[in-house]
């Protein structure tokens, strides 16, 4: 699953914000995924993690206009798609806004 926005920031202004980003998720709800990890390698975050079952692994891409998410869905999550997709859409225009 592919979801991506225009950023409308410098490169690493976008990283920034998605850091503080998922800083805030983490402390919220770090309980409920208790195996997790990210690390940036250059412009683009690999991230892997696992929560009631399910083991979810992508990347955070940041280009010179857009973040590009790509998530890589198991099968039994795949039903859930069209919210995982919401959210992330939601995440995306609350960090950088909706572009036009």
């Amino acid at each position: 699953m592919k979801v991506s926005r225009e950023h409308g920031v410098t490169k690493e202004e976008a990283k920034r914000k998605l850091d503080g980003f998922l800083e805030e998720m983490l402390k919220a709800y770090g309980s409920q995924v208790p195996e997790h990890n990210h690390e940036w390698v250059g412009d683009t975050m690999k991230f892997s993690g696992k929560a009631k079952g399910f083991s979810v692994s992508g990347t955070v891409q940041v280009t010179d206009t857009t973040v590009v998410i790509d998530v890589g869905l198991p099968l039994m999550a795949r039903m859930f798609e069209g919210a995982v997709r919401g959210r992330a859409e939601g995440a995306l225009d609350s960090l950088f806004g909706a572009q036009s």
